[in-house]
């Protein structure tokens, strides 16, 4: 009952997040004339986002692992909810509270993602079922509402200000709520020599190979959420609405694959699954580069889209395993993960200057191809000896996974 209340309050989180964070992005045209940016300017100021949740998301580790996965989505409820208001009033005010209140923003993402990864990894061990898929497929509906939500708004003459508000209330607010529901987390004791292992920063080698393949998958989806649509209106000289529907076609994908494939998967290892992931996202990019007409151009995006979809929640499974390391190393594959959405698009628009979109989109390949080598090292996909989930130890108690895994 208890991991049942704490799986609804997970997913409860995962759909506020993205509702806060879509809802911020549909509304940053109205923002950005309010506040008369250039494009130049814009770029620069929605740079502070992602600024803040690169610094925090390595710290937000530390964080969980001292005050547990209860008390660090309170504070990112927190931190976004505050972060949002300010860049909200700061579109009426001044230009430097927006920063700032972006800046904030970006750090409570970056704890929460964190915060949120971490304990459904502890609810896939107690439950020995496959569900960060399906939480960041609440996150995909959650940003679907946001968006949907925003655009409404903006239709209807709403200004920006009091919709976010309300937003920033009620969603933050939802956040808040909801993590009292959560597994109760005791904070490791400093004393103890698996706290301090669970603390320190991982250096092993399973660490910097998820955060590899996390970052191959991120670049992957960054680059089809952006480029397809553009490749689409300047390489094919197909109207917007064209591009529109493809793009629809990759989000609509990656969260009902997110959603949906999981419940079929559960006989098959983590690894083979990222295998398959990285080899139906290859197709997707060669599907992307050689289609011509619009069908081709939806059924392109609909398989890019299923093959990045379990990339990076499969990476944070496999990051979530051992309980002692799990905070440290799934804080170092969402940094990794952020710095490559941060990188991917500009990188394949400098490509982009050059040669025609689609081939500049092939870059993807390689990536995935070396994500998908990276699933064969030894030690990855290590089997676990699992524990009486009735009995727990003194290490593994509410919140506590109920497997046990020796670190390479």
């Amino acid at each position: 009952m208890r991991e049942r209340s704490a799986l609804t309050a997970s997913r409860v989180v995962f759909a506020a997040s993205g509702v806060l964070v879509a809802s911020w992005t549909s509304r940053i045209p109205q923002a950005s004339a309010h506040l008369g940016l250039s494009p130049a300017q814009l770029g620069a100021v929605l740079f502070t986002q992602a600024a803040g949740g690169i610094v925090a998301a390595p710290l937000a580790g530390m964080v969980v692992s001292r005050v547990g996965t209860r008390k660090a989505t309170l504070l990112s409820g927190l931190v976004l909810g505050t972060g949002l208001a300010c860049a909200t009033c700061g579109t009426a005010v001044s230009l430097m509270l927006t920063v700032v209140g972006l800046v904030v923003f970006g750090a409570g993402v970056g704890v929460g993602d964190v915060a949120m990864s971490v304990h459904v990894a502890a609810l896939e061990q107690r439950t020995n079922r496959s569900l960060l898929p399906q939480a960041y497929g609440w996150f995909g509906l959650g940003s679907v509402a946001g968006a949907a939500g925003g655009a409404a708004r903006a239709a209807g003459g709403v200004t920006p200000l009091p919709h976010l508000l309300v937003v920033a209330v009620l969603a933050a607010g939802s956040i808040t709520v909801a993590s009292r529901f959560y597994l109760r987390s005791k904070p490791p004791s400093t004393r103890s020599p698996r706290a301090s292992l669970a603390a320190a920063p991982p250096r092993s080698r399973t660490a910097i190979a998820l955060a590899c393949i996390a970052a191959a998958f991120a670049v992957a989806e960054s680059a089809g959420s952006n480029w397809i649509g553009v490749s689409i209106t300047r390489d094919h000289a197909e109207p917007a609405l064209t591009a529109g529907i493809a793009y629809g076609c990759l989000v609509g994908t990656v969260t009902l694959v997110r959603l949906v494939m999981p419940l079929l998967l559960r006989n098959l290892q983590l690894t083979t699954v990222l295998r398959a992931s990285t080899l139906v996202g290859i197709l997707g990019v060669v599907l992307v580069s050689v289609a011509a007409t619009p069908a081709l151009q939806f059924v392109a995006a609909v398989v890019w889209g299923a093959g990045v979809a379990l990339g990076i929640p499969t990476a944070l499974q496999l990051a979530g395993r051992d309980p002692r390391l799990a905070a440290a190393r799934i804080s170092t594959v969402t940094t990794a993960m952020y710095i490559a959405y941060l990188a991917a698009p500009p990188a394949i628009g400098f490509l982009a200057g050059s040669v025609p979109t689609p081939v500049a989109l092939l870059v993807v390949i390689p990536l995935l191809g070396a994500a998908a080598a990276l699933t064969g090292m030894r030690g990855l996909a290590r089997p676990v000896r699992v524990t009486d989930p009735r009995r727990p130890t003194p290490e593994h108690r509410l919140d506590g996974p109920k497997t046990l895994i020796v670190d390479d």
